[in-house]
């Protein structure tokens, strides 16, 4: 994970430990404050679970990228060393 990656999930950790914290000193009965709790969980829960899958696809999309310019680059070298070798094979025909 990239350190924005880090500081971000940080940041998450932060603000829905700040939210527990906020709810469980707030006056109300205990039902309803762990009703409460359940529901913010679940609600950074599916937040931090969209926002991973979001890093997740960028970082899909990169490799993606970098696969694509690696075979390019392998089939470059390859046409380069095919002409190579057919320059060789030339040079060798005409020496003989």
């Amino acid at each position: 994970m990239n350190s924005s990656g880090k500081v971000l999930l940080g940041v998450l950790a932060g603000i829905a430990a700040g939210a527990t914290l906020g709810i469980l000193f707030a006056p109300d009965k205990g039902s309803n404050t762990r009703k409460k709790i359940v529901d913010k969980s679940n609600d950074y829960a599916d937040d931090l679970t969209e926002r991973f899958n979001e890093f997740v696809d960028g970082v899909n999309k990169k490799v993606d990228s970098l696969s694509n310019k690696a075979g390019q680059m392998a089939q470059n070298v390859n046409h380069k060393a095919e002409g190579i070798m057919d320059e060789a094979k030339t040079s060798m025909k005409s020496n003989h």
